[in-house]
């Protein structure tokens, strides 16, 4: 399961996010800060894809771990970030579409990145406001919980 901080809102969006994901035919994913999947869900045909290229609970995403890839940029970057097929370094990579943005605490800091990723031919141009919607919607929930005051200022966010 997802780990603290990101537990309670995640939680709370959990059943947006199984229905995004189910629907669409995507898996979604919660990594930590450093690019460790703590959550996925989706579909069971997909979920299964996702584990096959170790895109589940445990799997590592950072740079190092996969070359090229949405989640790892999101976490150099900051921003959101979408990877299409071949701008994958691996190989086996080349197959999917990954949209992300990270996810951040009240004062700024990255806490992880939110996942949306699919097979190449179901690409979808909304897939990246979804995931900026929702990850929207977990820093709010991270804002609203009691005992959360942020250390310092918030970091305007790039772009």
């Amino acid at each position: 399961m997802v780990g603290l901080p990101l537990r309670a809102p995640v939680q709370a969006l959990g059943d947006e996010l199984r229905s995004i994901a189910e629907d669409a035919g995507f898996v979604a994913a919660v990594t930590d800060e450093s690019g460790t999947i703590m959550w996925t869900c989706g579909g069971r045909v997909m979920r299964r894809r996702a584990e096959q290229v170790n895109f589940a609970p445990g799997g590592r995403w950072d740079e190092r771990a996969m070359g090229t890839n949405a989640l790892s940029l999101a976490l150099c970057t900051g921003r959101p970030s979408t990877v299409f097929s071949a701008e994958h370094l691996v190989a086996a990579l080349h197959g999917w579409v990954c949209y992300c943005a990270p996810i951040r605490s009240p004062d700024g800091r990255i806490l992880g990145v939110l996942d949306l990723s699919t097979t190449w031919d179901r690409s979808h141009p909304l897939a990246i406001s979804t995931v900026r919607s929702l990850t929207a919607g977990i820093e709010a929930q991270l804002r609203a919980a009691p005992g959360i005051s942020p250390a310092s200022p918030p970091r305007p966010r790039p772009g």
